[in-house]
Parts: structure tokens; C-alpha cells; sequence
């Protein structure tokens, strides 16, 4: 197994280079961790400079889509089935 951070003391290899090298696993455990603290710098200078997101949002994912990347309508069913009686009792009481 190879764990390869971005910036580490190994360098980048293909995946083809480490098969080559019999390596069957490569670990690119903060990738995603890395690109993301890229992407909110990047957003917090534009945010500091243009005191919005206007101009930016091709980069962004969206309100709508973001629920459905995280399954918010499914969230929502399950907490209408589960939570049902707590929601009632929350409701007003008509006198």
C-alpha cells in the first residue's frame, strides 16, 4: 500500500508508476480535504474582494442541487415518519 499526501516527502506517481512499482493500493487519503481548503480560501479572498458570490457561483454547487447530492427530500420523508408524533404535539392547540 502507498499513502501518497499532496506535499509529502514521496513523489507523485501515476497509478500506473506504482502498479509498475507493486504497489496494488494507493491511499490519497486528503485529497479531497486539500482541494476543499483550496476551494474556501479561494471563496474567502473573492468574499473579501467583491463582498459576494455574483460572478462565482459557476464554481459553487447550488442550493437545489446540493439537497439532492445529500438526499435532503429523503431526509425530510424519514423525519416526517419518524418524527411524526413529535411534530404533532408541536403544533398548536386549537381551543
Amino acid at each position: 500500500m502507498a499513502n501518497l499526501p499532496e506535499g509529502g516527502k514521496t513523489a507523485v506517481r501515476t497509478m500506473k508508476e506504482l502498479q509498475d512499482m507493486g504497489f496494488s493500493i494507493a491511499v490519497k487519503s486528503n485529497a479531497a480535504v486539500y482541494k476543499e481548503a483550496c476551494s474556501l480560501k479561494n471563496l474567502w479572498v473573492r468574499l473579501k474582494r467583491a463582498e459576494a458570490t455574483k460572478g462565482y457561483q459557476h464554481k459553487m454547487v447550488l442550493f437545489s442541487d446540493f439537497n439532492k447530492i445529500v438526499g435532503l427530500d429523503k431526509i425530510r420523508a424519514l423525519e416526517a415518519h419518524y418524527l411524526r408524533d413529535v411534530f404533532q404535539a408541536l403544533q398548536p392547540q386549537n381551543k
